[in-house]
């Protein structure tokens, strides 16, 4: 038998935000695969190797949250009742319900970027499975950018983060200990504006764009 370690990692979308740029709810926005954008993510996500998912979700009635249900149970979603308190709050949720279980680490992962693969999430786990760093994040090109994964002994520090910057005061503050995955593409893009959204279209290969 092998002696390697084995360590868990769930995932967590955080999928609260209000879509004020966007000017309507981005996350409900279709793509060209028939699904949201948030469905995409999900899918995306669920496919890559983890051990369980979360996504985080405004108002149980909204658009986010409609996209989010799955009748194929593959993730859990957790409501977020106070989404003006910023990403920070949606990033506790899920940590709080992740430190309650046995898990060994949280990879967290955007609502908004549909063009992060279940490769390079997969790849992520995986080095924190064979390694146990603290942190790993991908490197697109020499640009660290998202999944980014942070081992159960981050989570006091990230259930302290405030407003909206999500984890990113924990990651600064753990830079040296830092593994990074090198992923030879362009850092995948947040789908937070109109202007993003039409251009993010015109880049998929042809088709029939998707209607509202």
């Amino acid at each position: 038998m092998s002696g390697q370690v084995s360590r868990t990692v769930w995932g967590l979308v955080l999928a609260a935000g209000a879509s004020r740029r966007m000017g309507r709810q981005k996350l409900a926005l279709p793509l060209r695969d028939g699904k949201s954008m948030l469905q995409h993510v999900l899918s995306t996500a669920a496919s890559a190797g983890l051990d369980g998912l979360l996504v985080v979700v405004g108002d149980e009635g909204g658009a986010a949250a409609q996209a989010a249900i799955d009748p194929a149970g593959r993730w859990q979603v957790v409501y977020n009742l106070h989404p003006e308190q910023g990403m920070s709050r949606s990033l506790r949720l899920g940590v709080e319900m992740l430190e309650r279980s046995t898990v060994d680490a949280v990879l967290v992962l955007l609502g908004d970027q549909p063009d992060v693969s279940a490769a390079v999430i997969s790849r992520v786990a995986e080095e924190f499975r064979a390694t146990g760093a603290s942190l790993v994040q991908p490197s697109y090109r020499g640009q660290p950018g998202h999944p980014v994964l942070f081992a159960r002994c981050l989570f006091p520090e990230l259930l302290q983060v405030t407003g909206d910057e999500g984890g990113r005061s924990v990651v600064r503050a753990h830079r040296e200990q830092r593994h990074l995955v090198t992923v030879d593409r362009e850092m995948p893009v947040d789908l937070d504006t109109p202007d993003a959204y039409e251009a993010w279209l015109r880049m998929q290969p042809d088709g029939e764009e998707p209607k509202d």
